[in-house]
């Protein structure tokens, strides 16, 4: 937040930025923000910066079709090379990996699964597009 929206808050309303990306940050935070509401300090504001990969994304063609650029916000993340890192998925997988109880096998079950409940989703979408319709296929 800039500093002149920081003067709007209400009076005993503490503010922090913390790395929403970092797992581990946004799990430590969120508990000392709890550990001191409840000692009755007052409530904490946690603003999440969240960087994400915007795939897909012209700049350029964005601008032109909004009339503005595309809002980044990267200030929390110093010293990242990676930017994979910028999603935290795959910060909190580095995370788990570091040290040493990312499972691989787990991961694989676990995205087939996903996986498999995505494509049933999709296909019950379809059986309900295609009944209202009173198409049976999709293709003309």
């Amino acid at each position: 937040m800039p500093p002149s929206c920081l003067n709007t808050l209400p009076g005993g309303l503490t503010h922090q930025q913390v790395d929403g990306t970092d797992v581990v940050t946004v799990y430590q935070s969120m508990h000392a923000a709890l550990r001191y509401a409840r000692e009755g300090h007052g409530p904490i504001l946690l603003e999440m910066h969240v960087v994400r990969a915007l795939p897909n994304i012209h700049v350029p063609a964005f601008q032109e079709a909004t009339g503005r650029r595309p809002f980044v916000f990267d200030g929390l993340r110093t010293g990242r090379e990676n930017g994979d890192l910028s999603d935290p998925l795959v910060s909190c997988q580095h995370y788990l990996r570091a040290h040493g109880v990312w499972d691989d096998d787990w991961a694989n079950q676990l995205c087939a699964r996903i996986s498999n409940e995505i494509e049933c989703a999709w296909h019950d979408v379809l059986h309900d597009i295609l009944q209202s319709s009173g198409q049976s296929s999709v293709y003309p």
